[in-house]
């Protein structure tokens, strides 16, 4: 068993380093900003332990109660991932127009739209917007949502329609609001705790480790928390 989970602990380190490298290099050209590399090499060389652990072992408190092995191999890697890089602090950065999350999964803001054309490997546009705007962009797949960034915007009603756009994506997805900051934060922490089966606080802090400038508004985190609540007892569901 030891061995076995051996292998799996190399295979995971591999696939993440190789994932960094390739993304640097594509994102390098297109002028995307992507976490430093310190902190892909740190979370790298930890993701060997969150997955032995997570595998081995019961769930850490406060995480939804469905098991790892339920998820395929590669979502075990990213999940792996998330939890190991809890151990990484988050340090300021310049504020970018566009960050990459996931391997497929970019966070925006609206001024990124600017220069989409460059951006020839996103294909998928998701828009949050708190009014409708008439989108043409030839080539790339669109969807605007309508929710506002206030303290009575229902984020949780939105979760069925943002994550369906995402899944059924057949290549690199860009989520995006007016700041990339709170609204397009929240859909995509939503995303990671619903696909990946981890918490508000890994979620979170993973997508504060690609994009420092996220700050969801306290209406979001509420319902968030709410959305993990769900979650322990519906793993895999919505409300």
């Amino acid at each position: 068993m030891f061995e076995k989970n051996k292998s799996i602990k190399e295979s995971i380190v591999m696939n993440v380093n190789q994932t960094n490298n390739t993304a640097a290099t594509m994102n390098q050209q297109n002028g995307i900003a992507v976490a430093p590399a310190s902190a892909s090499t740190a979370i790298a060389q930890v993701a060997q332990q969150a997955l032995l652990h997570h595998t081995a072992t019961a769930l850490p408190q406060n995480s939804p109660s469905i098991s790892a092995q339920q998820l395929n191999n590669q979502d075990q890697k990213v999940r792996a991932e998330i939890i190991a890089s809890q151990k990484i602090p988050c340090r300021k950065a310049k504020e970018a127009d566009v960050n990459q999350v996931l391997s497929e999964l970019y966070i925006g803001n609206k001024q990124v739209l600017k220069r989409i054309s460059k951006l020839s490997h996103i294909r998928n546009i998701f828009s949050i917007r708190a009014h409708p705007k008439k989108m043409i962009r030839k080539g790339v797949n669109q969807k605007e949502m309508i929710l506002s960034d206030s303290k009575r915007a229902n984020l949780l009603s939105k979760f069925g329609e943002a994550f369906s756009f995402i899944e059924k994506a057949k290549s690199p997805v860009l989520v995006h609001c007016n700041g990339g900051n709170s609204r397009s934060a929240a859909i995509i922490t939503g995303c990671l705790m619903y696909r990946f089966n981890v918490s508000l606080k890994e979620a979170l802090h993973y997508v504060a480790l690609k994009r420092p400038s996220v700050h969801p508004e306290k209406n979001f985190i509420t319902q968030l928390q709410k959305f993990e609540d769900f979650l322990k007892v519906h793993p895999h569901k919505l409300p």
